[in-house]
C-alpha cells in the first residue's frame, strides 16, 4: 500500500481483484480502477504501489504482466 500524506488516502493493491482501491483515511472507498487484462491501466495481479508525491505519480508493480504502471 501506498499513502498519500498531502491528501489523506491510502492505495491498497488487490492481487486477486487485479485492481488498486483507493481509500480515505476514515476507510471510505474513494476511487476502484483496473481490471484483469494486459492493456494500458490493467493489471495480472499487481503487486505493490509507490506514490511519489513530488512528481505526482503513482507506480504500480504489475506482476503477471512484468511491467511496472505509471499514472499521472
Amino acid at each position: 500500500f501506498a499513502i498519500d500524506t498531502k491528501h489523506y488516502f491510502a492505495y491498497i493493491v488487490h492481487p486477486c481483484a487485479h485492481d488498486i482501491e483507493l481509500f480515505a483515511l476514515d476507510g471510505e472507498t474513494v476511487l476502484r480502477f483496473g481490471k484483469y487484462g494486459s492493456a494500458a491501466g490493467e493489471f495480472k495481479s499487481p503487486r505493490g504501489v509507490y506514490l511519489d508525491h513530488h512528481a505526482a505519480r503513482l507506480y504500480v508493480a504489475d506482476y503477471n504482466n512484468d511491467r511496472v504502471q505509471v499514472f499521472e
